[in-house]
């Protein structure tokens, strides 16, 4: 769960307090957002993670109480009176003047502390069977940080033994951290206005047991794009019916205090029965990337779509191989080319060998390169940090034109990419949403490589939702969005005064939306 500011807040004496009793959930930080100068000498105060309404002056440690409205009005008060207080013991010597620090000798010990560590972590990698990455998580640097702050106050006279907590102990802790979590969770959903939920099912392959998750997407000023994922367990409805899923759902919401009534979207697969839960009283949206994933499973498994020499030459791959998901297909691919120089020394079996040597190398390289480009996309569309709605359709362009038969390429794979330029238009279908956040992206408005057809209905949904919240007076004779958003800017009126009296109509209608447009700048840029 993202770190968020908790309900838990304490006054000045309290924090005091804890700093006299060297409270281990007491922590001062530089401030993230900090850009003057002041901040060089105060640090945030913060209790077991979470920021509190005060900051300490790193010369006298005085604890003064700050608001981030405050700005920096706190620390101009205080500075002259601890420059006043710094003058009148001018006198006392520091302890620093008994200790002088070496920052070569410092640099030199983290470097040598780091290769130590580097190789302690590899052991224990190999040891424990972990993947290297998992030193990059949240949770383990913040363990790293904990035994840190732990060798610091208990010193070298301790055993690790006494410090490690048993794992039943560990295993105790499990729900009472998950009911703090959620109730923490809970209270700041409560604030929430709207959100878009991602609902899925799936059943594990080994223990056919069906699973259904929930997770919930909003937008916060202070956090940006904050994704939680409400639930992830097991199935246990009779039957997997539109009614059921959409029981399940609700109860799952319903735990959090939610409604799916206040849900501004619903983002699911395309499968029927998932169509069918959210058909009403809400809006679906179908998953970009589970459009793009069928077309891939269907190209590679349907029968009778003239793609027989791919669809035979993805086989042989995956028989040599091994079993793999439809959507792992690249990286199923992309192995079997790096160890293929390898492969007749390693294969035994004659039908392997056989299947083997009928491989054409330049026909798999040529597949993996088409394909890589669908893999691309999705991992573009799948960032859990930054919002990309905007983007589906001009990715739906690209890979239609990157589709298109190319004579360079074998025939094989000529037949195969004409098959997703025949399908992605029609089979991967998009909501007027994904029209509207496209156009109004100060970085997509242009609609490069959408059709004219395309383009025409994203200039027609964005006049729509203006002119529903605005008198339809003010955009008599008037195409504004053409203005604004038209790769041919002056088809409007070749005349100076026209344009000139679009602008200031247009500037006025968008600074009521909230919208920040330098209409002015375009249409100039476009007379000339």
């Amino acid at each position: 769960i993202v770190k968020m500011a908790t309900s838990t807040t304490y006054n000045k004496q309290q924090i005091i307090e804890m700093i006299r009793n060297k409270n281990v959930l007491i922590e001062f930080r530089k401030s993230k957002h900090a850009k003057s100068q002041k901040w060089e000498n105060y640090l945030q105060v913060f209790v077991n993670g979470y920021s509190q309404c005060f900051i300490s002056c790193t010369k006298c440690h005085c604890v003064l109480s700050w608001k981030s409205n405050d700005g920096t009005n706190v620390m101009d008060k205080h500075d002259k009176a601890c420059k006043q207080q710094s003058a009148s013991s001018s006198t006392q010597q520091s302890i620093k003047s008994f200790w002088s620090t070496n920052n070569g000798v410092q640099k030199q010990l983290v470097i040598s502390t780091k290769r130590k560590l580097a190789n302690v972590l590899a052991e224990c990698c190999a040891t424990d069977n972990l993947a290297f990455n998992f030193v990059n998580g949240v949770g383990f640097i913040e363990l790293t940080e904990n035994l840190m702050k732990a060798g610091q106050q208990l010193g070298s006279g301790v055993s690790i033994d006494e410090v490690l907590p048993d794992a039943r102990t560990i295993s105790r802790h499990i729900n009472i951290i998950y009911n703090f979590r959620k109730q923490q969770l809970i209270s700041y959903l409560v604030t929430m206005n709207y959100y878009v939920i991602t609902v899925d099912f799936w059943t594990e392959s080994k223990t056919k047991i069906h699973y259904g998750g929930v997770t919930i997407h909003t937008y916060s000023e202070e956090y940006g794009l904050l994704v939680f994922v409400l639930a992830c367990k097991p199935y246990d409805l009779p039957n997997q019916s539109a009614d059921n899923i959409r029981l399940f759902t609700d109860s799952i919401l319903e735990s959090y205090g939610l409604v799916l009534d206040k849900v501004k979207y619903v983002v699911s697969d395309n499968e029927n029965k998932m169509r069918a839960s959210f058909r009403s009283n809400i809006v679906r949206i179908g998953c970009a990337t589970h459009f793009i994933n069928k077309i891939i499973e269907h190209v590679l498994c349907k029968p009778n779509i003239d793609c027989d020499a791919i669809q035979q030459l993805f086989n042989d791959i995956h028989d040599i191989v091994v079993y793999l998901r439809w959507n792992s297909s690249y990286e199923m691919i992309s192995s079997f080319i790096d160890v293929f120089p390898e492969l007749n020394c390693v294969v035994t079996d004659k039908d392997r060998k056989s299947i083997l040597a009928r491989i054409d190398f330049d026909e798999l390289l040529a597949f993996a390169k088409y394909l890589k480009h669908f893999v691309d996309v999705t991992e573009l569309l799948s960032s859990e940090n930054t919002p990309t709605i905007h983007l589906v359709l001009l990715f739906k362009h690209r890979l239609i034109n990157l589709s298109k038969p190319n004579e360079n390429d074998p025939e094989s794979l000529q037949k195969f990419t004409k098959y997703f330029e025949d399908q992605i238009p029609t089979y991967w279908e998009l909501d007027d949403v994904h029209y509207i956040a496209a156009i109004l992206h100060p970085n997509t408005k242009h609609l490069q490589k959408c059709s004219i057809k395309d383009k025409k209905k994203a200039h027609d949904l964005l006049k729509k939702e203006i002119n529903k919240r605005h008198d339809k007076d003010q955009f008599e004779d008037l195409d504004v969005v053409a203005l604004m958003y038209a790769d041919d800017l002056v088809a409007i009126s070749d005349n100076a005064t026209d344009i000139e009296r679009f602008i200031r109509t247009f500037e006025k209608v968008t600074q009521q939306c909230g919208l920040t447009m330098n209409v002015k700048k375009t249409c100039m840029m476009s007379l000339k």
